[in-house]
């Protein structure tokens, strides 16, 4: 028998997929799984009399008695591994083991029994496992929008809802992206000092907010970042780099935006450059005005004044901000309370 060797090298993600009894949750591993999934179906029986209500799905005959698992190659050394949870309340006892190690999960919820959403909900809230909700909408059952049903699930409001066919793979891809995105938004760790923690993605920069590459602390809750961004996104964009102010309070996953408090232009020597350059020859146009850093200091030169050392006090107590540009004149500029 010929096996083909392993890559030591590749690395291997986990999503869960879960929801109550009957909800689409072998029929979405098996959309999007690239190998024919593992199930662990058995006949429904009067076992579950008492504990599952099968009246509203009396087309189902077998359910998950362990899991579904699933597998997706997104690159030659990275892994997606799917698992879906058994729906049956006996088997509940295997959630723990299946969802260890995962980095987010899906929600599958059917509108015709939305009370049977709720303690998958509970369960992921409780684990603070990053989870969206997937609505999986049956054929015959009343359509709700996305509003009324977040509502009626009492769902905080930085919680992705969308719509899935967990029949279509598709439309699986895009739920699966849809978590992966959310999950990457979150920063979990025990206290400041601590040596662990889970790192993930904070903000994730777009067209009109690109190479945010300088950032500094403004107080407890607020930090700075600045653009430092090349002349060809200058004239892609039709913008010069910005000054953004974020909230870590805030979360960015769902369209919320950093208030802009610095917008650069072009100083005197910039601008004879760009003209001399614009006019042909040999003339070397050093480029636009660009952001260089941004940094709030109480003036201390130790250690002990490095990024996060210390709680700034814009403003106050010697704290002052500062920015610097780079092309044209270089100059450095301080940022002064109105």
């Amino acid at each position: 028998m010929d096996y083909a060797p392993s890559n030591r090298n590749s690395a291997s993600t986990k999503i869960v997929v879960a929801g109550g009894f009957g909800v689409g949750k072998t029929t979405f591993v098996g959309a999007v799984s690239e190998i024919d999934p593992l199930r662990t179906e058995a006949l429904v029986t009067n076992e579950s009399e008492g504990q599952d209500d099968i009246s509203k799905v009396q087309q189902k005959h077998t359910t998950t008695v362990a899991m579904d698992f699933g597998r997706i190659t997104l690159a030659e050394n990275l892994v997606l591994y799917l698992f879906g949870t058994p729906g049956q309340r006996r088997f509940w006892f295997m959630w723990d083991d299946l969802c260890r190690g995962a980095i987010g999960a899906i929600v599958l919820v059917d509108t015709n029994r939305l009370d049977e959403s709720f303690s998958p909900l509970d369960y992921f809230e409780s684990k603070g496992l990053p989870f969206i909700v997937a609505v999986n909408q049956f054929d015959g059952t009343r359509e709700y929008t996305l509003d009324e049903v977040a509502g009626a699930l009492a769902l905080r409001p930085e919680v992705p809802i969308m719509r899935v066919d967990a029949r279509d793979r598709e439309s699986a891809k895009e739920a699966l992206v849809r978590v992966t995105e959310y999950a990457l938004m979150q920063l979990t760790q025990a206290d400041p000092g601590s040596d662990h923690g889970r790192l993930r993605l904070f903000y994730r920069g777009d067209r009109e907010h690109t190479g945010l590459d300088n950032i500094t602390f403004i107080d407890r809750d607020h930090v700075a970042s600045v653009e430092d961004a090349s002349d060809t996104v200058h004239t892609q964009r039709g913008a010069f780099d910005s000054g953004y102010l974020f909230d870590v309070r805030t979360d960015y996953a769902k369209g919320a935006q950093p208030v802009r408090f610095l917008a650069e232009g072009r100083d005197e020597s910039a601008t004879e450059d760009n003209l001399l350059g614009a006019a042909g020859g040999t003339f070397q146009n050093e480029g636009d005005n660009e952001i260089t850093g941004i940094h709030m200091s109480d003036g201390d030169p130790s250690t002990d004044g490095i990024l996060g050392a210390k709680l700034p006090h814009p403003f106050t107590g010697g704290w002052r901000l500062f920015w610097t540009q780079q092309h044209g004149q270089n100059t450095t500029w301080e940022i002064r309370e109105s």
